[in-house]
């Protein structure tokens, strides 16, 4: 009988760990989205001083670098240096914008450096953040996928122990 436990504590041991992994993999990844959200949110903050101070916004040609050039009303520049987002690339920028046609778009692209995506993919960038993304599964969805397909695994497992102790007898202890 105390056999039979052990099978039984192993296996739910095996789909916490599961969950535990999932769990991390969802956190790594909302982290990395938070960093560029919040080096777009720093570009478009340097690009609005950039506006107060010289009248307009830089031209395509002109990029970001130009927010990092020392001016007499800022001697440092806008920005120290040009971030990198998450995954090593640099921030792209276009005026007009795509996404904002009145002003800029500053953004990058997910982890797979390809336009659009879901998840991980999905760009990041300074317009509203559910745009274009209605055909992706939200985490919460793949959480719960994850977790029925762990649950459907533990009862097949449960299944089969006991389809190949039916018909013995245990010993009494």
């Amino acid at each position: 009988m105390r056999y039979r436990h052990q099978r039984y504590i192993r296996l739910v041991f095996v789909i916490a760990v599961t969950l535990g992994c999932v769990v991390v993999a969802i956190s790594a990844t909302a982290s990395v989205r938070t960093k560029a959200a919040a080096d777009v949110s720093g570009i478009v903050e340097a690009l609005g001083l950039y506006r107060g101070d010289v009248g307009t916004y830089p031209t395509d040609q002109q990029g970001l670098h130009i927010l990092t050039i020392p001016t007499t009303k800022t001697p440092h520049g806008y920005l120290d240096k040009i971030p990198i987002d998450a995954w090593g690339r640099p921030y792209y920028y276009r005026i007009p914008g795509v996404h904002n046609p009145n002003s800029f778009d500053v953004w990058t692209y997910g982890a797979d450096a390809v336009p659009g995506g879901c998840g991980r993919d999905r760009d990041v960038g300074n317009w509203k953040l559910d745009q274009g993304t209605a055909a992706c599964p939200s985490y919460v969805a793949r959480v719960m996928t994850v977790v029925v397909i762990l649950l459907v695994c533990g009862l097949l497992c449960g299944a089969a122990v006991l389809w190949r102790r039916r018909g013995r007898v245990e010993p009494k202890a």
